[in-house]
């Protein structure tokens, strides 16, 4: 999975009206609900284009991902 995902074990939130939602980066609850559930299947759709047919992940840096994963000015 490291080719398609961020590697290790990691976080992702959704908002109680689904319209926000991504990677927990930094977390402080003082109310409210969290769960926990470990993902067995998956499934995945691929853009179909040139650019992600030919795009190699494994060279992104770091920076780049923070990017992607952040917004633009992280």
């Amino acid at each position: 999975m490291d080719t398609i995902n961020a590697a290790g074990w990691h976080m992702h939130f959704l908002s109680e009206d689904e319209k926000n939602g991504g990677h927990v980066f930094d977390i402080s609850l003082t109310s409210g609900n969290a769960s926990f559930c470990k993902i067995t299947s998956l499934e995945i759709r691929i853009p179909n284009s040139l650019a992600f047919d030919t795009y190699e992940l494994k060279s992104a840096s770091k920076e780049e991902i923070k990017s992607v994963e952040q917004g633009k000015n992280a």
